[in-house]
């Protein structure tokens, strides 16, 4: 499934948002693979999931890296918080 990500220098974007591949949902952070560099560890994430009702967005930290080739690295990020109206749904524990 999708993520979006968005590198922050604090509130401040950093270049486009990057698309990549979801691995796992879970209601504290999100695992996924992504084909770039990272610039920074604070992240914008947007989500969507079958099981969502809408994308979420969420800001969050990259506390997990592990290179996968050349290109691609899996990366997990902690979320810093999560709207409340949403919790619920990530709360079940998706797996992408």
């Amino acid at each position: 499934h999708p993520v979006e990500v968005l590198f922050l220098d604090g509130e401040k974007p950093i270049g486009e948002m990057v698309q990549c591949q979801g691995k796992d949902l879970s209601p504290t952070g999100v695992g996924f693979f992504l084909g770039c560099h990272m610039p920074t560890s604070r992240v914008q994430l947007r989500l969507s999931h079958a099981q969502l009702s809408a994308p979420l967005t969420v800001r969050g930290n990259i506390v997990r890296i592990q290179r996968c080739n050349e290109r691609l690295f899996e990366v997990g990020a902690r979320f810093e918080e999560l709207p409340n109206s949403s919790s619920s749904e990530v709360a079940l524990d998706l797996e992408m």
